[in-house]
């Protein structure tokens, strides 16, 4: 796999690059990355490759990433329809923590997917101060639907943003305080103002 040229075909290497994310050889991230350099049109394929990697090799991959200078041919992505690929550039975001993919990921924070909502919360939590500011604002504009007597409650809309309560409890930001004080109100529905508690 490794010897394969760029001058193969496209759709046989993107399989070949997202199927790179399932071996342990040392040479792979070097190879995708070199790939990168050369072919950004790849970086679908790469990112689910890297975010494989990395859950079975560990955080150095992030770190050998961060050093090279492809990192933010993964921003695009943040846009993508593919589910996997998208959940997979998020994550890369996220551990990146990649500045400029703030805005994107504040828009994710209303995906119709629980599980990219999920995600970009956590991605927004490891940018940093850029990225809890996001949160803390969502969250503000949030707590008026989340009185349970308002009109447009919606109970499935709330709990898929429960995790965003869970992570800005567990940043133990000294700004996340009054925002989870509010969310204990009684006019709170329940399972927000319990997760509210908890995050305290």
């Amino acid at each position: 796999f490794l010897m394969m040229s760029v001058s193969e075909d496209p759709i046989v290497l993107y399989a070949v690059i997202k199927a790179l994310g399932n071996f342990d050889d040392p040479r792979v991230l070097p190879y995708i990355i070199d790939m990168l350099h050369s072919h950004p049109m790849f970086a679908s394929s790469a990112a689910q490759a890297i975010d494989h990697l990395a859950k079975r090799q560990g955080e150095h991959v992030y770190q050998t990433l961060k050093a090279s200078d492809v990192k933010d041919v993964f921003l695009r992505l943040l846009t993508n329809e593919n589910i996997d690929v998208l959940r997979s550039a998020i994550s890369l975001a996220g551990h990146l923590q990649l500045e400029a993919a703030v805005p994107p990921l504040r828009r994710l924070l209303e995906h119709h997917d629980v599980s990219v909502i999920v995600k970009a919360t956590v991605a927004l939590s490891r940018i940093g101060d850029a990225g809890m500011r996001e949160l803390h604002l969502m969250l503000e504009r949030l707590l008026p639907s989340f009185q349970r007597d308002v009109a447009e409650y919606d109970e499935q809309f709330a709990s898929a943003r429960l995790p965003m309560i869970r992570v800005i409890g567990e940043k133990g930001s000294t700004r996340s305080l009054p925002l989870l004080m509010q969310a204990l109100d009684e006019s709170i529905a329940d399972e927000i103002r319990v997760e509210a508690a908890f995050a305290l």
